[in-house]
């Protein structure tokens, strides 16, 4: 079996003295000599190209905003307002100017009621000011307060009215069946159907944020940039949508990277599925479908994002019993659902169709524990089968979804997850969410709570789906999904971990049968504190 260990080898090798011996030295190089040749094999299966016709678009749009702005002065109270800049986010936009002396700028945007308007404050005092304006409603004039205030305190203020368009009249609608009565926190709900656009509502269902960028329910979210990693549509022919291009964008629309993916051995719409992780050491971790036959969904690349360069290829089918796949007629026998990464760097993954959860020690591929089903393990199996931790609760069924907790108890030997487990099967149907306690010590499971008994009465999820845990309130959001013949339905309930009850809902419509359920939703703030607009240049540029 050959695994692309790349990064390990490297190191090994810059650690060795001088003094390693000739022998030892001819071996290591004929080692790295190995996997370039397996990386150079990989690229002809996987590969990103640098999709240079978008990145040129964001340039010239660049340029044009540059080239306005430098033809007048404009100031806090006449500022250069530009509205959806990249045709895409039309409900965000630019706001410009200068002032004479270093100034700090606060923004808020009037909202249909006191907890429903935002506001937020550059972190830094300067002259020239490159303000993303956020949180607007469509098809109306925006009130939004403007506040500039010098390095001694004095602040002085403008009201400004930001004009939006329409959004389409068959987009998703939101309604609050069971309201939250604590406030967002100055954030939003961002929702990622399976296919459609990324969009963000209010505690009050309001749309007020969406990137028109048809993709499918990859989502990834850097805090540090304020950035999202979407997985959108290259082509359309017919009825067929493939989506195959990535990009990295901010929230008033602008693009960053952008990437054409290919595989062999695949011709489906989704050549990337379910999941997309940015890596402790800042590369992406993609699931794809391996490259070696026509299984699918069973298969991982590492991916340098700088570059767009395939680091690192796991092929699950290389790894776990041959008798998991041999003996199936199904393509997808694993149909790998989610990863996570511990901050230990381990991956924490799921395998729906062989009701499995792991972790894995990464990038060696070595498994710590499994949680699956021991009766139902393969015998011929390298030993895997002694990794199955034990259990007294009730595992698994179908692990749609894995979200790792924080520290729960204050023990280093605990790791605490929360599990999306779902199942269906002709007139037997569940779902419930389960917070986990592994023991990596003791080799033990431990089920702390579960909400099977509310949730299996009510909600019946027949799609993919990604649980999000929000930090600040120890709430879990879960969307739910029913489909018809003349609209997609989907709600989104937000779990209160401590009182172990729903504490609000989202009754969320999309019209359009082209635009999927919902499969991803993600309580963000408006804007990260780190975000950074650099869209105007110096003048002499």
């Amino acid at each position: 079996m050959r695994k692309l260990r790349l990064s390990i080898l490297i190191i090994m090798i810059a650690g060795c003295s001088n003094q390693v011996d000739q022998a030892t030295e001819d071996k290591e190089e004929k080692i790295v000599e190995e996997i370039e040749e397996i990386i150079e094999s990989n690229e002809e299966f996987y590969k990103l190209d640098n999709n240079k016709e978008v990145i040129k678009e964001i340039k010239k749009k660049d340029d044009e905003i540059n080239e306005k702005f430098y033809e007048d002065t404009y100031t806090y109270d006449n500022p250069f307002v530009v509205v959806n800049p990249y045709g895409n986010s039309p409900l965000s936009a630019y706001v410009l100017f200068t002032t004479d002396e270093p100034t700090q700028i606060t923004y808020t945007v009037e909202g249909k009621t006191k907890d429903t308007e935002y506001s937020y404050t550059t972190k830094k005092y300067s002259v020239r000011h490159e303000i993303p304006l956020m949180g607007l409603y469509a098809g109306q004039v925006n009130n939004v307060k403007l506040e500039v205030e010098n390095e001694n305190g004095e602040v002085l203020t403008h009201d400004l009215a930001v004009e939006t368009e329409d959004i389409d009249s068959d987009f998703y609608t939101a309604e609050i069946t069971q309201k939250n009565e604590l406030k967002i926190n100055d954030g939003l709900t961002y929702m990622k159907p399976s296919s459609g656009e990324l969009f963000g509502v209010d505690n009050a269902g309001d749309i007020r944020f969406l990137l028109t960028n048809e993709s499918s329910e990859i989502f990834n979210y850097n805090e540090e940039t304020g950035h999202f990693i979407l997985n959108t549509v290259s082509e359309t022919e017919e009825d067929t949508k493939l989506f195959n291009d990535l990009i990295e964008i901010d929230p008033v629309g602008r693009i960053y990277k952008a990437y054409t993916y290919s595989q062999s051995h695949y011709d489906g719409e989704k050549p990337i599925h379910n999941d997309i992780i940015t890596l402790n050491n800042g590369n992406i971790l993609m699931l794809v479908h391996n490259n070696k036959d026509d299984y699918i969904k069973d298969a991982m690349i590492e991916v340098d994002w700088d570059n767009g360069k395939v680091l690192n290829v796991v092929n699950f089918k290389e790894i776990l019993p041959e008798s998991f796949y041999k003996y199936t007629e199904s393509k997808d026998w694993l149909s790998q659902s989610s990863v996570s990464q511990t901050e230990d760097d381990t991956l924490i993954v799921s395998f729906l169709n062989q009701n499995i959860i792991a972790e894995i020690k990464y990038p060696e591929i070595e498994f710590n524990w499994i949680i699956a089903n021991e009766d139902e393990w393969p015998k011929e199996d390298d030993g895997l089968g002694e990794k199955i931790i034990e259990s007294s609760d009730e595992i698994p069924i179908s692990p749609y979804d894995i979200e790792v907790l924080p520290d729960q108890d204050d023990n280093a030997s605990t790791l605490d997850i929360l599990v999306y487990d779902g199942y269906l099967y002709e007139n037997e149907a569940y779902n419930r969410i389960v917070q986990y306690r592994i023991n990596r010590s003791e080799e033990n499971l431990e089920e702390i709570t579960s909400y099977h008994n509310m949730l299996q009465k009510n909600y019946l999820s027949d799609s993919s789906v990604h649980l999000s845990y929000d930090k600040a309130s120890d709430n879990v959001l879960v969307p739910f999904t029913l489909e018809n013949e003349e609209s997609t339905e989907s709600k989104i309930i937000e779990l209160n971990r401590e009182k172990n009850e729903k504490i609000s809902e989202v009754y969320v419509q999309g019209i359009n049968e082209l635009r999927g359920p919902i499969d991803g939703i993600y309580r963000l703030p408006l804007l990260s504190e780190d975000y950074v607009v650099e869209v105007l240049r110096d003048e002499e540029e």
